[in-house]
C-alpha cells in the first residue's frame, strides 16, 4: 500500500450541457471511477486532500447561466493544486526539496463533449458551452503551461471526449499568467480517446476509453516486470479500445492517441502467481503462458504482436503457427509495420491471455 503525498489530481466529468449539446451518460461515472482509482492506496495513492473533482450535478434544474462545472472554477482548482504542491515542497528541509519535487505528479482527467479547435488539439467543452460559443479547456495548452512552469515533475492528462474539427472555435487555455519556470524538467503524458478529428463513444454508461484506462491502471496493462508503465499502458489502451469497439459500426470504432515521451510508472508492482513445475523459467514479473497462434489459410505475410508490453515481436506466417510465451493481458496480431491492419483476422486479431496456456485461431 502506497500513498503519494506529492501527487495531485483534477477529475472532471460533464454530462449535462444546457446550452444545446445532448446529455451524456458516461462522463460522471468515468470521472468517479478515475477518482476511486486515485484514492486507492493500491492504485494512484493520492491523498483525498490532493484531489479536486468536478461532476455534473444530478437531479436539479440548470440554466445556461448557472451551469456547472464551468471553466473558471476548474482553473481555480488547478491553481489551488499547484499552490498546495509548491507549499508542500517548500515546507521540507532545503536539502530534501529537489528529491521531493522530482517525485511530484499532477493528474488531469476529463470526460464530456469535446472538440478540436482551429488553434488547438483536444478541448473539453465546459458546462456553459453553446454551439456558437464553445467555452473549453484546451488540454494541450494546459500541458504546455505546466511543462514550462515546472511545479510538477510529471503531468498526466487523459481526455475521454470527441476531437471533431471546429475551426471557428477558440482554444481555451488556463487563465494563469505566463509560467516562470519554477522547477526542473517535466515529463508529460497525454492520452486522447481518439485520433485527430474523430468522435469518441460510450456504451452501457461508460466511455470506451475510460473503461480501458481504469482497467489498465488497475493492473491489466502491467508489463513483464509487473509494472504499469506509460509504454505498457499505451499498448494496452490501443488494443483494448480497438477490441471494445470492434463490433461497432465503422464510424464508431475508436483509435487511441497517446504519445509516450519518458518512462512513467503507475501504482504498485503486480506480483506473479505461483510457478508451476515444468513451465519455462518465469520472468522478473508475472509468469508467462504458452500461446500458439494459427493463421488464416493462405495467409503468409509478416505479422507483429502488440499488447501490454514494451516488446513488439514479429513472425513470418509462411513458417506456420507461431508459439510464443506471453504474460496475462490483451494482445493483438496485425500485419507488420502497418497502421493497425487486422481486417483479415478473426476478432480483428485480438485475444486475451488470462492465467493459462492458450490456442488462438485467427482464421475467419
Amino acid at each position: 500500500m502506497t500513498v503519494n503525498p506529492l501527487h495531485f489530481a483534477l477529475a472532471v466529468g460533464i454530462s449535462r450541457y444546457p446550452g444545446g449539446y445532448r446529455e451524456l451518460q458516461g462522463p460522471v461515472q468515468d470521472a468517479t471511477a478515475f477518482v476511486r482509482w486515485l484514492r486507492n492506496p493500491d492504485g494512484g495513492g493520492v491523498p483525498d486532500g490532493n484531489i479536486e473533482a468536478f461532476l455534473s450535478p444530478a437531479g436539479e434544474d440548470m440554466t445556461l447561466r448557472d451551469a456547472r462545472p464551468a471553466k473558471q472554477a476548474i482553473d481555480q482548482a488547478l491553481w489551488d493544486l499547484r499552490r498546495r504542491a509548491l507549499a508542500a515542497v517548500a515546507a521540507l528541509p532545503e536539502h530534501e526539496r529537489a528529491a521531493a519535487r522530482a517525485s511530484s505528479r499532477l493528474y488531469i482527467f476529463v470526460a464530456g463533449h469535446g472538440i478540436m479547435p482551429g488553434d488547438g488539439e483536444t478541448a473539453l467543452l465546459d458546462a456553459r458551452a453553446e454551439p456558437d460559443r464553445r467555452t473549453n479547456l484546451e488540454l494541450s495548452a494546459y500541458a504546455t503551461w505546466f511543462r514550462r512552469d515546472g511545479a510538477f515533475a510529471e503531468v498526466c492528462v487523459f481526455a475521454d471526449c470527441c476531437r471533431n474539427f471546429e475551426l471557428l472555435a477558440v482554444a481555451g487555455g488556463p487563465d494563469f499568467d505566463k509560467p516562470a519556470r519554477l522547477g526542473g524538467p517535466v515529463v508529460v503524458l497525454m492520452g486522447w480517446a481518439t485520433t485527430d478529428g474523430a468522435l469518441a463513444f460510450e456504451d452501457d454508461g461508460r466511455g470506451y476509453f475510460s473503461r480501458a484506462l481504469i482497467d489498465g491502471l488497475e493492473g491489466n496493462a502491467a508489463d513483464e516486470s509487473g509494472r504499469v508503465t506509460a509504454a505498457s499502458l499505451h499498448g494496452y489502451l490501443s488494443t483494448r479500445v480497438a477490441a471494445l469497439t470492434a463490433g461497432r459500426p465503422r464510424h464508431q470504432q475508436q483509435a487511441v492517441r497517446m504519445p509516450v515521451e519518458q518512462p512513467m510508472v503507475f501504482g504498485p508492482v503486480h506480483t506473479p502467481g505461483p510457478f508451476r513445475p515444468g513451465s519455462p523459467p518465469p520472468g522478473p514479473g508475472r509468469r508467462p503462458r504458452r500461446v500458439r497462434i494459427t493463421f488464416p489459410q493462405g495467409f503468409d505475410d509478416e505479422v507483429e504482436l502488440v499488447g501490454p508490453s514494451d516488446m513488439t515481436p514479429f513472425w513470418d506466417a509462411s513458417a506456420g503457427p507461431w508459439t510464443i510465451w506471453l504474460h496475462d493481458g490483451l494482445w493483438t496480431v496485425q500485419r507488420a509495420k502497418t497502421a493497425v491492419d487486422t481486417s483479415v483476422f478473426r476478432d480483428h486479431g485480438t485475444f486475451t491471455v488470462a492465467g493459462k496456456d492458450l490456442d488462438v485461431a485467427l482464421g475467419q
